[in-house]
């Protein structure tokens, strides 16, 4: 029999709004989705590899560059938002730290970065646990 266990309280870093961890009686943790905001000051931006994100960026300062962990090991899925609606200005160019590792473009081919260039866009990416993002 599985318990889950209140959400414990955790010290966040400055750019992180949300996260909690619910603890179950056999010891696994399961994380909730955090959010995330990025902007052209932070820009190359390196989602750490921690579970399932939301990354809002606000490319209102200048293109934002947002580097997806390594997609090996895992099956995460990061939902990536143009929150400012100005990736029409300023690109939002979404890549990963690993070099043999590709992200889906709209089109559906497997590349090495795709650019996100109109306003208020908003693509969801999940890891296949090997090499690739996908658009899902």
């Amino acid at each position: 029999m599985r318990y889950i266990y209140p959400i414990q309280l955790v010290a966040l870093p400055e750019n992180i709004t949300a996260i909690a961890d619910d603890a179950t009686s056999d010891g696994a943790v399961l994380v909730t989705r955090r959010r995330l905001t990025v902007t052209a000051a932070q820009s190359p931006y390196t989602v750490p590899n921690r579970g399932d994100a939301r990354v809002d960026v606000d490319s209102t300062g200048g293109a934002v560059t947002v580097k997806l962990p390594a997609a090996s090991g895992h099956a995460e899925r990061y939902d990536i938002t143009d929150k400012a609606g100005t990736a029409l200005a300023n690109d939002i160019i979404i890549t990963t730290v690993e070099a043999g590792d590709r992200v889906q473009s709209q089109s559906g081919a497997l590349v090495t970065s795709v650019t996100m260039s109109a306003n208020y866009q908003s693509w969801t990416y999940m890891s296949d646990g090997v090499s690739a993002y996908t658009i899902h």
